[in-house]
């Protein structure tokens, strides 16, 4: 894998990271459902302006326009059960389920995209699933309490290897950020509406609530998401597994540097197993010769910044 690869890939985890911590900071200050919506849209339209303004078009062609709207939904699915499943099972249980999205990636993507997974990408996924589950897993025992509050943040995987798997089939090319833009537009519609309709409440505005939305709407989702498309289209599944456990590790150690909590012994060995999966998925895993990915050929059509 390529060093540029990797670093866009080392952001686009810090950025996802940073937004686990966004979310808990700005929850307080805002019903969950508004605040889902008013980050995709805000992202959205931020998306769609830097479309506009390096002349790649508004909207996608129209091959694309359909499945458009299906990433929207997927995206509004999503977006409600990340921001509703900590006040369900916690936090810290529901990092762990939500970072679940590697594995049904891979099992999606095996039969899905005729990707096949060899013995060095599946010991390097089982490596950082063990490690992740080692440092995440709250130690105090934090139950479900019911089936819907598991189902969620496992709804927030399974939605991000679905759109993973989608985006790299559909080879969006030069309308990465109109199709981006869209997909986040579109999908925060439905958010919004059902906060109103739900009577959810009102936002109370502080410095901290909207430092917390600007970050997740700019960083952590306008340029993660459109990183994280440029790398879809251009790494195989594989690969692409071992960048999404970065995110859990890359979130465990912001929290580590910015709450100033201590390490046990426990998370330590965590760190180092899942380190140890991500740099073999990353450097040693898909596209070597039995890992091959049907949709690793490059696109036709540079995505921008490519």
């Amino acid at each position: 894998m390529r060093v540029r690869r990797a670093a866009v890939a080392g952001l686009v985890a810090l950025a996802y990271a940073g937004c686990f911590i966004a979310i808990e900071v700005g929850l307080p200050f805002a019903p969950a459902l508004r605040f889902a919506g008013l980050r995709a849209l805000f992202a959205g339209l931020a998306l769609l302006a830097a479309a506009g303004a390096l002349g790649y078009g508004l909207l996608p062609p129209p091959r694309l326009r359909p499945w458009t709207a299906v990433l929207g939904g997927v995206l509004a699915i999503q977006y409600a059960a990340m921001f509703l499943s900590p006040q369900r099972v916690g936090p810290g249980l529901a990092s762990v389920l939500a970072n679940t999205g590697p594995i049904f990636l891979v099992l999606l993507g095996a039969p899905l995209l005729g990707a096949r997974i060899g013995w060095r990408s599946g010991g390097a996924l089982g490596l950082a699933t063990l490690g992740v589950g080692l440092i995440a897993w709250p130690a105090g025992g934090t139950t479900a309490g019911n089936v819907v509050g598991v189902t969620l943040p496992l709804a927030v995987a399974l939605g991000a290897a679905a759109e993973t798997i989608l985006l790299k089939h559909l080879r969006v090319g030069r309308a990465l950020l109109s199709v981006a833009g869209w997909q986040l537009t579109l999908g925060a519609a439905p958010l919004l509406a059902i906060s109103v309709l739900y009577g959810e409440g009102t936002i109370r505005w502080t410095v901290t609530f909207t430092s917390a939305l600007a970050f997740l709407a700019l960083p952590g989702t306008a340029v993660g998401l459109a990183l994280w498309y440029w790398l879809v289209q251009r790494e195989p599944v594989s690969r692409l597994a071992g960048f999404m456990f970065m995110v859990p590790v890359a979130g465990f150690l912001l929290a580590r540097i910015l709450l100033e909590d201590t390490v046990s012994s426990r998370q330590a060995w965590g760190l180092a197993l899942a380190l140890g999966g991500i740099f073999l998925a990353t450097f040693h895993g898909g596209g070597r010769r039995g890992e091959a990915d049907s949709t690793r050929a490059p696109v036709a059509s540079p995505a921008p910044g490519s």
